[in-house]
């Protein structure tokens, strides 16, 4: 087995060497693979920008920061099960990830290399997995201009075993003005997530109304240090590792002041077979499409809370 799992690392080194990034053109891709080729290309380890232990919750993120030349960094975020099988796969770039100061404007010569970068991603992508379904133009370079800028999302239907997603978001317009300013923004992002081993989509309305009402009643529950009655709402699986120090991260990690809404729902595949339900909210306020601050809470099949994950990417 051993020497099997040597053999495909080797081969997936070799054969995704020249690419843009990593396509996962298996079923099932063990994070293993990824880690040798970060390794390779000399990607940075981040820290757990999630800040769970792994004992917490059957998902695990790890981060590598790679460097891409007249562009910003690339930060890539790995998220596989107690399996470490890959079910999630982040890239991103975008340099308020790494520089906290406003974004600044920039040169039609780093605009037109984003685009490049962009079309040269889908093409790649599209070669084994089909034309996409697009949305959005990128080919009139004044409109980064005016107020949203350029924006184009693919996606790739008719795959059964990943999810594919990705989008690009210029914009050189900054505005001052005495009640708001809006900054440029320089983003783009490619999304895989694993359909068929780990994660599948849920449709809201089959979601237990009860888990969104439930997960509220126990942060509250926490922010008041009620953790008695917090405890009640956790899985028996997770009690044993439960003290004071996990509801006092709770309550740095979760804000009480802002209101959190549901944003998206899914099956998480467990390594029993069943399908637990996972939540994921962020703050009411945040009306991006791809939220950089979210929390996911993963649900036993009678409401019980078996993981939580404060996510923060900029920090």
């Amino acid at each position: 087995m051993k020497y099997l799992l040597r053999l495909l690392t080797l081969c997936y080194t070799l054969q995704l060497s020249s690419q843009n990034f990593e396509l996962p053109l298996l079923k099932v891709m063990p994070f293993l693979i990824f880690q040798k080729v970060e390794s390779d290309k000399q990607s940075v380890l981040c820290p757990n920008k999630s800040g769970l232990e792994q004992t917490m919750t059957p998902l695990r993120i790890v981060t590598f920061v790679r460097e891409e030349p007249y562009l910003p960094n690339l930060l890539i975020n790995y998220t596989f099960n107690t399996d470490s099988v890959i079910t999630h796969i982040q890239y991103i770039w975008d340099e308020s990830n790494f520089d906290k100061k406003p974004t600044s404007l920039k040169t039609d010569a780093f605009l037109l290399a984003f685009i490049a970068k962009y079309k040269s991603l889908v093409q790649e992508i599209s070669i084994h997995y089909g034309t996409s379904i697009q949305n959005g133009f990128l080919d009139d370079l004044d409109q980064t201009r005016r107020f949203f800028g350029l924006y184009r999302d693919d996606v790739w239907a008719g795959n059964d075993d990943w999810e594919i997603k990705s989008y690009i978001h210029l914009s050189n317009h900054y505005t001052i003005s005495d009640t708001d300013t809006i900054f440029p923004i320089h983003k783009m992002e490619v999304q895989f997530t694993n359909i068929n081993k780990s994660i599948k989509s849920l449709s809201p309305n089959k979601i237990t109304p009860d888990y969104n009402n439930l997960f509220h009643e126990f942060i509250t529950w926490v922010h008041l240090k009620d953790f008695q009655k917090a405890t009640n709402y956790l899985s028996e699986k997770i009690r044993p590792q439960i003290n004071e120090d996990f509801f006092n991260w709770i309550i740095h990690k979760i804000d009480a002041k802002k209101d959190l809404q549901l944003y998206n729902t899914r099956f998480q595949l467990m390594s029993d077979g069943t399908e637990n339900t996972v939540l994921q909210f962020k703050y009411k306020k945040d009306t991006s499409i791809n939220p950089s601050i979210f929390v996911s809470v993963l649900f036993e099949n009678d409401g019980k809370i078996l993981g939580i994950n404060p996510v923060n990417l900029n920090e």
